[in-house]
C-alpha cells in the first residue's frame, strides 16, 4: 500500500496534467478522439510520474477488468504485488492495488472542458 504522501503527489500530478497538458495537446491537434486522449494521458502520466512509479512499484495499465465492476476502467495506476505467477502479472492486479482509476469520455471535436472529479 502506498503512503498518503505518494497518493497526494500522484493526485497533484494528475490535476496538473489534466489542467495544463491535456488542453494544450487538444488545442495543438494531438487529441481528436477518445483513444488519442487515453494515449496522451498515459504518456504524460509516465513522463511526470516516472520516479514515483519506479520507486513504489506502480504501473499504468489500460482496460483492466475487475469482477463486480460493469465497465473496464480506461486507465489505472496500480501497485505491483510481490507474489504472482510467471506470465500472470496483469491477472494478479486486484481492486485494492489500484491507486488511481480513469474512465474517460471524449464528447466532441470542440471539447475544451478540463473538468476533473
Amino acid at each position: 500500500m502506498i503512503s498518503k504522501e505518494i497518493s497526494i503527489k500522484i493526485g497533484k500530478a494528475i490535476k496538473e496534467i489534466w489542467m495544463k497538458n491535456i488542453p494544450k495537446d487538444f488545442s495543438e491537434g494531438y487529441i481528436i478522439n477518445e483513444e488519442c486522449l487515453k494515449m496522451i494521458l498515459c504518456y504524460h502520466l509516465r513522463r511526470k510520474l516516472s520516479a514515483i512509479l519506479k520507486e513504489n512499484d506502480l504501473r499504468i495499465y489500460t482496460k483492466k477488468y475487475f469482477p463486480g465492476i460493469k465497465k473496464k476502467p480506461d486507465i489505472i495506476i496500480a501497485q505491483l504485488r510481490d507474489e504472482y505467477e510467471e506470465n500472470s502479472l496483469y491477472a494478479s492486479i486486484r481492486e485494492e492495488d489500484v491507486v488511481a482509476l480513469f474512465e474517460l469520455k471524449f464528447t466532441s471535436e470542440t471539447a475544451q472542458s478540463t473538468g476533473i472529479g
